[in-house]
């Protein structure tokens, strides 16, 4: 049966490579990485990873056929040619599969196979860089305070940083992902791999948001919306379909929302 699947920033290689340095390991270069994710359901994690990191290359392999199809869709959409989702028990990944620089999984420690099975099954397809004394340390380095707080969202820590844009001066660019997942609901990945919850006005404005508009034009898009009953706003009360009052409230909420959906790490520099 498909099970809920979401974005965890934790797991970003930027993250986990800002943690290895920390504990004095040599990382590869997050730009060009190869990640392996056991447990991948339908790819919400790992496709906004290859989405802003087009050098990398990314697998994910999932037993679910319905949501590993689910994940390939979305791929085709956003026509990413880095990252491959493959229907495929994760217990029997071996070093046949190639290997990588980070193996992530999130959700299936209790569930889908035993941890020790689990360990084995990555350490197969690890780049094999360290030495004997260091794989040795890795179970003490599990349990270290930093990893605990870093888990727990006390301290955040990167070695690369996505393309975001705090500036809304000129026509808007919003995260292809993002653009697509708003024309199917109102939760959205954004570049720092989190969730984001959009409201009415933001669900109907980001897919506009591909950097071909400017204010007016974004304006215009939006109260033809309005006009078409795919978008409600009102003042005082009263619904507003059309005419020069409604381009007026219009303006002044992308005014107010353009901002917001840039704070939220969802625009492109």
């Amino acid at each position: 049966m498909p099970y809920i699947n979401l974005p965890f920033a934790q797991t970003h290689p930027g993250r986990l490579a800002a943690l290895a340095q920390l504990f004095g390991m040599r990382t590869p270069a997050v730009e060009t990485c190869r990640v392996l994710e056991l447990g991948c359901a339908s790819g919400d994690n790992l496709i906004p990873m290859a989405l802003v990191l087009p050098d990398a290359r990314f697998l994910g392999i999932d037993l679910s056929a319905r949501q590993i199809e689910q994940g390939r869709q979305t791929i085709a959409a956003l026509h990413l040619t880095n990252i491959e989702l493959r229907c495929a028990d994760i217990a029997g990944v071996d070093a046949a599969y190639g290997q990588f620089d980070y193996i992530v999984s999130h959700g299936i420690y209790s569930w889908a196979m035993p941890f020790a099975q689990l360990v084995a099954a990555a350490r197969a397809s690890l780049q094999q860089n360290t030495d004997a004394a260091m794989l040795a340390r890795d179970t003490q380095l599990l349990g270290n305070e930093m990893l605990q707080c870093y888990a727990a969202d006390v301290v955040e820590l990167r070695v690369w940083s996505p393309p975001i844009s705090l500036e809304t001066s000129g026509p808007p660019t919003a995260s292809p992902l993002a653009r697509l997942q708003a024309a199917h609901g109102d939760k959205v990945t954004n570049l720092h791999q989190q969730r984001v919850t959009l409201d009415g006005l933001n669900r109907v404005l980001l897919p506009l948001l591909d950097g071909s508009r400017d204010r007016d034009a974004l304006v215009a898009a939006l109260a033809k919306q309005a006009a078409d009953g795919l978008l409600r706003i009102q003042q005082h009360g009263n619904a507003l379909t059309h005419g020069t009052e409604l381009e007026k409230v219009l303006l002044e909420a992308l005014d107010q929302n353009l901002p917001r959906l840039a704070k939220a790490a969802l625009l492109l520099a």
